[in-house]
């Protein structure tokens, strides 16, 4: 039987990484054009630091602009609506329907409509008006599934099968 050997100190999601000596794992290929140069040093020298203390915390990384997006931007604002006043409320459910309309639809199911229905939601004035005739309402003939955002008619965010 033949032994395969290949000089990779570690695998991160399919990304080989070699130990160096000066104090962190380094990626043994680059990925230009994927990643920028700042993202890519901050990943290779504070990331994958070999001493976990010397590793950002999860709030660090969290604030890096390459980690964010609208899905985890969304789902924050939800899970700290208690603490949000009116006005960020407001603002935040007349400006989601557009905000969701580009994701793919089985993201917002899976990951972001646990959040939206809950009583505490259900009961914001502005969801009702703005955001629940798109989300509870199947594409349709009717109600054809849209390529872009038309907030004056219903504009639904979910195929029949996957509202289903």
């Amino acid at each position: 039987m033949d032994t395969f050997f290949c000089p990779v100190g570690v695998w991160i999601r399919g990304v080989p990484l070699n130990h160096r000596d000066r104090g962190y794992w380094e990626f043994l290929y680059a990925f230009p054009g994927v990643i920028s140069d700042s993202t890519y040093t901050y990943i290779q020298q504070q990331m994958l630091n070999i001493d976990p203390m010397a590793r950002p915390a999860v709030v660090e990384l969290m604030a890096q602009p390459w980690m964010r997006n609208d899905v985890s931007d969304i789902a924050d604002f939800l899970s700290h609506l208690t603490v949000k006043t009116q006005s960020e409320k407001d603002n935040f459910f007349s400006d989601l329907p557009a905000r969701l309309h580009p994701l793919p639809p089985r993201v917002v199911a899976e990951h972001l409509l646990p959040l939206l229905l809950t009583p505490l939601i259900m009961t914001e004035t502005v969801a009702r008006r703005c955001l629940w005739k798109h989300l509870l309402t199947p594409a349709s003939s009717q109600h054809p599934r849209r390529m872009t955002f038309d907030p004056c008619r219903i504009c639904p965010l979910f195929d029949e099968d996957l509202f289903t």
